[in-house]
């Protein structure tokens, strides 16, 4: 349990942090490329700026998470509660979003090339403009 850890720039490459508990904790800036998360708890965590390419991150619960200019590019969110979450400039090219719950998330300049959104859960989200009007 990492709960309100201050993590900022911490290097967690390759870590395997499966059904850990980071609410609220701060990974401003963290290195989580290829890092295993599945499960997780990372309720109103901090991830702005943050490196997740690669990561596995099925099944985590990420409301009201900051991912403000992240890159999680490649990675898998399968699953994944991103309900309130902010996704600000967030790199999620070639990622895997299917049935991912992004309900009142704001998007804007997000990233999205060739990510899959399949059945997930658009509800009062904030769309990037390259989503706009596209069927989901």
């Amino acid at each position: 349990d990492l709960s309100y850890a201050v993590l900022e720039h911490a290097d967690l490459t390759s870590a395997i942090m499966t059904r850990a508990v980071l609410e609220e904790a701060n990974l401003t800036g963290a290195y989580l490329n290829g890092a295993t998360l599945d499960g997780a708890d990372l309720r109103k965590v901090n991830l702005s700026r943050a490196k997740l390419t690669g990561t596995n991150l099925v099944n985590v619960n990420l409301a009201e998470a900051n991912l403000r200019g992240a890159n999680l590019s490649w990675s898998s969110l399968r699953g994944a509660n991103l309900r309130g979450a902010t996704l600000y400039r967030t790199k999620l090219s070639w990622s895997n979003l299917s049935n991912v719950d992004l309900s009142e998330a704001v998007m804007i300049n997000a990233k999205m090339e060739k990510t899959n959104i399949s059945h997930a859960n658009l509800t009062n989200t904030i769309l990037p403009d390259s989503l706009k009007g596209a069927d989901g």
